[in-house]
């Protein structure tokens, strides 16, 4: 026996050291579990990625659009992929409106119940020194001539040059110049039970220059971002896929109130006003404005260039 354990000591102190010791083991242990956490974390990645792209992909097929967030509740307008058409000071803001209304005025029964129609097809030239150009193609029962204008006679019902384009700035500035203080202030109605008393406020307040020509020193850059801020009002619904008048491609921003049903249209690449319809639901007047053309020209013998239009035909 003693020599038997002779044998096995000798044979041991003769094997080789083994080539890894128990605290290698540990560590490719570690090795191990770190690579799997790591290729759960790509797996886990991956899957993320799946299904934000799934769902891209969904609203895309959907024909949806991603839109600009808006702290005030409503939907917004999705991003313009147009640079905005700007007016030089040597330029002439540019605008070719067609304007159509259907006024019923009731009468005695069985006799004529409507008032004669009003239409006026118009182009106008307008310099931020106040002069410029509107020429008529057709008019009838509308109170607008067509002239040449020095600096300082074009006719328009304020100056704009003040307004901010930035939507909050604008926004904030509308409401100010609407209060009973303001520059152009408001009656407190509230357009219809339950909705704030801004809305409305800030409703009418843009309504003045969209297709009237007692403005027609609006930009397009302005026209812009008073149909941004309009799209941010909650009770005004945002369709991504609407026609306008004319039938372009259009997003129509719907606003029902006193009494009115008006649709207001946007050119999705330059948030500028294609146009309206509005229709007075106590009545059955009708009106409809078309916006055949506009940007910046240079001169007020011709409409602008392409690269200038920010409504085109």
């Amino acid at each position: 026996m003693p020599e038997t354990k002779q044998m096995i000591e000798r044979a041991a102190g003769e094997a080789p050291s083994p080539a890894f010791s128990l605290d290698d083991v540990r560590a490719r242990r570690d090795r191990r579990q770190g690579r799997r956490r790591l290729s759960a974390g790509i797996v886990a990645v991956g899957v993320t990625l799946a299904l934000i792209a799934f769902a891209l992909f969904a609203v895309g097929s959907l024909g949806g659009k991603r839109r600009i967030q808006v702290p005030h509740g409503g939907i917004g307008l999705p991003p313009a992929t147009r640079q905005p058409v700007t007016v030089g000071s040597n330029e002439y803001s540019y605008q070719h409106l067609a304007l159509s209304y259907s006024w019923a005025c009731g009468g005695e029964p069985g006799g004529d119940q409507s008032c004669p129609n009003s239409q006026v097809d118009l182009e106008s030239w307008w310099k931020a020194d106040g002069s410029g150009r509107i020429t008529i193609d057709g008019k009838r029962n509308y109170g607008i001539d067509a002239g040449t204008f020095g600096p300082g006679e074009f006719y328009t019902e304020g100056d704009l040059s003040s307004f901010p384009l930035n939507v909050d700035e604008l926004r904030a500035f509308l409401l100010k110049r609407s209060a009973p203080d303001g520059a152009s202030p408001r009656p407190d109605v509230t357009p219809s039970p339950g909705v704030p008393l801004e809305e409305g406020l800030l409703w009418n307040a843009i309504r003045d220059f969209l297709g009237d020509t007692q403005y027609l020193n609006t930009t397009p850059a302005l026209r812009a971002s008073l149909l941004e801020v309009l799209a941010t009002l909650p009770m005004v619904s945002v369709d991504l896929h609407g026609h306008d008048p004319s039938g372009r491609d259009a997003i129509a921003l719907r606003f029902t109130a006193y009494a009115e049903d008006t649709v207001v249209f946007v050119d999705p690449a330059t948030h500028d006003f294609l146009g309206l319809t509005e229709t007075y639901v106590d009545s059955g007047s009708t009106g409809t404005v078309v916006v055949r053309s506009a940007g910046a020209a240079t001169t007020i013998d011709e409409p602008p260039a392409l690269a200038n239009r920010s409504v085109t035909p």
